[in-house]
């Protein structure tokens, strides 16, 4: 017999656990995970481009959905540094109130 796991509860324990993630660190995280899908399409496109005549067939040979985040990743990288500037600073100034 396979014993149930439930997620729900695993994931209820990990909040109790760990501090409140903020605003800006939820956003960043998923940021990161589009950074990394984006990547990751990123390495097959350059893998799979010999089977294709040109770029240009490649790209139109994409998904919309693929294309939107290829299109994307200038501007996930440019958020995602604005806001680990942000979340520097919100911790630069928690360490000065914390003394």
């Amino acid at each position: 017999m396979v014993p149930i796991h439930d997620h729900d509860n695993d994931h209820d324990d990990q909040q109790r656990s760990s501090p409140q993630k903020s605003s800006i660190e939820l956003e960043l995280e998923d940021l990161q995970n589009r950074y990394a899908l984006i990547e990751a399409l990123i390495a097959r496109n350059q893998a799979q481009l010999d089977s294709f005549v040109n770029e240009q067939e490649q790209w139109e040979s994409l998904e919309p959905e693929e294309q939107q985040r290829l299109a994307s990743k200038e501007h996930v990288e440019a958020r995602m540094e604005f806001l680990a500037e942000q979340l520097i600073q919100l911790w630069m100034g928690q360490k000065s109130l914390d003394g």
